[in-house]
């Protein structure tokens, strides 16, 4: 398990340390890399587990994910990475901020979910496979998913 591993290293000890990590995985053994770095996590990762307040939003194949995220809160995470092509500009997710969180029978994000429904407010999603080894746990996207296919 490495939890940060790297978070407080300089530059080229990091380098070092995620070198080290690679070789360990070429040599098949797995490592549970825990970060807030999402550009590091795609480098780094061949499967990727999104949480949001302790609970898992979405995981699978770390190019799926990335590449199309479904859950509300996984595509606010993508579209939070700065990219070198382009300035810094608003994006289509507004954050708000609730002082009623959500309680123990609904979703975690439904405060802050753009595509949040009624049932989001009663029910906790189930983690649901929506396409070959990418799961999502919303009741919009799972449900979108498995009407579309």
């Amino acid at each position: 398990m490495a939890d940060e591993i790297i978070s407080m290293l300089d530059a080229s000890t990091r380098i070092d340390v995620l070198n080290l990590l690679g070789d360990l995985r070429e040599r098949g053994l797995s490592i549970l890399f825990i970060t807030h770095d999402l550009s590091l996590g795609y480098y780094i990762s061949d499967r990727s587990i999104v949480l949001y307040r302790g609970r898992v939003v979405e995981m699978g194949a770390t190019e799926r994910i990335y590449a199309r995220p479904l859950h509300p809160y996984t595509e606010m995470l993508m579209e939070s990475i700065p990219r070198i092509d382009g300035r810094w500009g608003a994006t289509s997710h507004r954050v708000e901020r609730s002082a009623v969180l959500s309680g123990a029978f609904g979703c975690v994000y439904y405060p802050r979910c753009p595509i949040a429904q009624e049932i989001c407010a009663r029910r906790a999603p189930e983690l649901t496979e929506v396409e070959a080894g990418h799961f999502v746990a919303c009741h919009v996207r799972a449900g979108a998913s498995s009407s579309a296919g």
